[in-house]
């Protein structure tokens, strides 16, 4: 642990509290909510989709640092990393197809959804990140140049295209784990994360956090645009599309720049050390709180913006609670089958 790099734990830390955001984002688009409130839910929402940029930017800054020697290597290299991220997905898959079970949800669509990683809604990102471990030496390579890493760009913006053509163009329903779940998608992220590595980024510390801001804001009208073409509000809010990658690669790398100002922030160290685990763990935790808050509040309430900000602080803290005490019994189980 005296190795570790606690900036980069601040970044998960930083990342996780906007997972956990983006999903209780939607309670700001109910019935009754006020024009003004559902445009701030948006603009936050576009704020906060950086966030699985920026998980498999640290993922490829890490996997740049490895070498292979041969292809023996390659194999003992997903022998050891696709279990760490696979088997704590089977258990919370297990756990969340338990209760679509006791729900009365049918068992054909409780296998289905368990199959394709959609026991749960961030699932496919599990689904992603096994694709990026699988094809490793194609993103070493991509990284390697700076024609790979346009490459990698053009086919993460030609993605979007296709996306937004087959969904609008061509009124095609996309499950999230055909269009999140591509490798393609997000393919300059991780890419972006290993030429980082490899190559010393000293360029653009007071250019990029401009980007970033026009960013944020074209990406805002880019949201409402869709949403007055198409009425199809939640895809138009999600972060796969060209503007919000062009945000977050800016946002990325401003939080790269600083991350060593940020490293002695106590918790988002401990978030960081906890994200995957929080990641698994916080869509039970919105469950319960929209059922709660459904019962019990108006509509104008539930969907205030103040009260997606609490929720994602209590969601969080109650996370970080549930992984303090599984490690606390065992920690090495702990990380094995619960991702903490």
């Amino acid at each position: 642990m005296t190795n570790r790099d606690l900036s980069f734990d601040v970044l998960r830390g930083i990342a996780i509290i906007f997972v956990v955001f983006i999903h209780v984002n939607s309670l700001g688009y109910i019935d009754g909510s006020s024009p003004f409130n559902i445009k701030m839910s948006i603009f936050l929402r576009q704020i906060a989709n950086f966030a699985v940029p920026l998980f498999l930017f640290i993922s490829g800054y890490f996997m740049g640092v490895k070498s292979f020697n041969g292809i023996e290597e390659y194999f003992v290299f997903y022998k050891k990393q696709l279990p760490r991220v696979l088997l704590p997905f089977v258990v919370w898959s297990c756990f969340y197809s338990g209760i679509m079970f006791f729900q009365g949800v049918p068992i054909g669509k409780i296998l289905y959804k368990f199959i394709t990683f959609q026991a749960a809604a961030p699932f496919y990102y599990i689904l992603l990140i096994c694709q990026y471990y699988i094809i490793l030496p194609v993103l070493r390579t991509l990284a390697n140049s700076n024609k790979g890493v346009i490459l990698s760009f053009l086919i993460s913006i030609g993605s979007c295209l296709i996306i937004e053509y087959l969904r609008y163009g061509l009124k095609i329903y996309l499950p999230l784990y055909v269009y999140a779940g591509s490798f393609t998608t997000w393919l300059i992220f991780p890419v972006l994360g290993i030429c980082v590595r490899n190559k010393d980024l000293t360029f653009g510390k007071n250019v990029f956090p401009i980007f970033a801001i026009l960013m944020i804001v074209i990406s805002f009208i880019h949201s409402l645009m869709l949403i007055k073409i198409y009425d199809d509000l939640d895809n138009a809010v999600s972060a796969v599309k060209i503007s919000s990658f062009m945000y977050s690669v800016a946002i990325i790398i401003v939080l790269f720049f600083f991350r060593m100002n940020l490293k002695k922030n106590n918790v988002f160290v401990i978030l960081g050390e906890m994200s995957f685990g929080i990641y698994f763990s916080h869509m039970f935790f919105v469950m319960i709180s929209k059922s709660i808050l459904y019962n019990f509040f108006e509509n104008s309430v539930i969907s205030n913006v103040f009260v997606q900000i609490l929720l994602t602080i209590l969601i969080t803290l109650f996370s970080v609670i549930i992984g303090t005490i599984l490690k606390r019994i065992n920690n090495n189980f702990s990380s094995k089958y619960f991702g903490y």
